[in-house]
């Protein structure tokens, strides 16, 4: 009896035979490819990434400039950048805005009888509000380690920090122990005796589409830190410290004393002057200038500055601006059109 061949399983064991995988070569080319469409591809996520933070970062100023103006139409002036009347330790414009940010419950939480070291003011001053952070900024906490301590003879009180400043004007006027008078100063967000502040809407001549209200403000990466940059700044709500929340932008003549001249000592004796030179930073690590912490400046990739402007628009403002137009913008009522590009 003759047996037949199978000649299925010859031709199924040829095809297995006949099959093979990748060589190394090819898995090293597959491998490169891989490599190479990750190269192109991250730069572009990381670019989205950073245009959401932009976003954000410009939508918190847009809040910020909708609370102080919705807190005008309500008071009819602009809110202090602190309160002057409530002596050492009063508490800065960003808590005075808070119930009209929607967060009543948080202002709640202040003692405004008390200073803001004051011990029933801890879970106030310790209240995060997002709006006032730049998604774009990295810190190791988000309570401050410079307000109080040390030789002060002040308790320390750690309070949570900020990323955005008022406007003052094109100078930073004076010190703590200047009696306050808001005519001193040509900016929009400034310090006044009175509670509820006393600039209203008329006292903006050059027009509020061109007067800055708010910016991002310059929090330099130092190495090794120092007092005002990202590890030791101090809190964006306690009024001691002018450069926690409020910057200048521009420059010029500043009245350092209890005389209200402005004008160049050199011509007039009135005064005590100071000459200051007050631009954008160019970079998270610019210390160029000598007042770095009195300026605003963005963690932001392209080198422009977050602004709302007193009508409550938000831009940007690149680096570069030259001096002259960035000071016309910081200052209120200079009566100087605004000729230059930003």
């Amino acid at each position: 009896m003759m047996v037949k061949k199978r000649s299925g399983n010859r031709r199924g064991r040829h095809r297995i035979s006949g099959s093979r995988g990748f060589t190394l070569v090819e898995l090293l080319v597959v491998i490169a490819i891989i490599a190479t469409l990750i190269g192109l591809l991250l730069p572009a996520v990381q670019s989205a990434r950073e245009s959401a933070r932009v976003s954000q970062c410009r939508n918190n100023l847009r809040q910020i400039g909708l609370a102080t103006l919705v807190r005008l139409d309500a008071k009819k002036t602009y809110p202090p950048a602190r309160y002057a009347g409530a002596g050492r330790g009063s508490v800065s414009w960003f808590a005075w805005i808070m119930p009209f940010l929607e967060r009543g419950s948080e202002f709640a939480l202040w003692n405004l009888d008390q200073s803001y070291y004051h011990s029933s003011n801890k879970a106030a001053r310790e209240t995060i509000i997002p709006t006032y952070l730049c998604p774009s900024r990295t810190r190791p906490s988000l309570l401050s380690t410079a307000d109080g301590g040390g030789s002060t003879g002040i308790p320390r009180s750690p309070g949570m920090v900020g990323d955005y400043a008022g406007s003052c004007g094109d100078t930073m006027v004076g010190d703590l122990r200047m009696p306050i008078k808001p005519e001193r100063y040509d900016g929009l967000i400034v310090s006044d005796s009175r509670r509820q502040g006393s600039l209203k809407v008329s006292d903006v001549p050059d027009g509020l589409s061109k007067t800055l209200l708010a910016g991002e403000m310059h929090v330099p990466r130092v190495s090794p830190p120092v007092k005002n940059s990202i590890e030791l700044q101090g809190s964006i709500y306690n009024g001691d410290d002018h450069n926690q929340f409020v910057r200048a932008a521009g420059g010029g003549w500043a009245d350092k004393d209890d005389n209200l001249a402005t004008t160049n000592p050199a011509a007039s004796k009135l005064g005590r002057e100071e000459f200051q030179i007050m631009p954008l930073a160019a970079s998270p690590t610019d210390t160029s200038m000598a007042w770095w912490s009195a300026v605003f400046g963005s963690w932001h990739a392209g080198g422009a500055c977050g602004f709302v402007m007193a009508d409550g628009s938000v831009r940007g403002i690149r680096s570069e601006i030259d001096l002259e137009t960035l000071s016309r913008l910081g200052n209120r009522r200079d009566g100087l059109p605004i000729t230059g590009e930003w």
